[in-house]
């Protein structure tokens, strides 16, 4: 068998597919889940939940992992602040 040779984008653009290849709510939110562990073991923060909705929703929490600039959390959720994430 032949193998496939994937970049760092070209698993982003899996990843962002994924939506269109999984069928079923519970794989999916397996499947978000998954990745959002990845994340977070290699950035900081833990797993608070995982809500289903049209896209499954991970909700993320700050640990002592994350620089105060909010690390590569800053520019995602806009809607709560750095400081927001980082204290409550």
């Amino acid at each position: 068998m032949g193998s496939k040779v994937l970049n760092l984008d070209e698993m982003a653009g899996i990843i962002k597919d994924s939506v269109n290849h999984i069928d079923d709510a519970d794989q999916m939110l397996r499947f978000a889940e998954e990745i959002a562990f990845v994340i977070t073991e290699h950035f900081g923060g833990v797993i608070f939940a995982v809500n289903e909705a049209e896209y499954p929703l991970v909700h993320i929490q700050a640990d002592e992992c994350i620089p105060e600039d909010g690390g590569i959390y800053a520019n995602y959720d806009k809607d709560t602040s750095v400081d927001e994430f980082l204290n409550d």
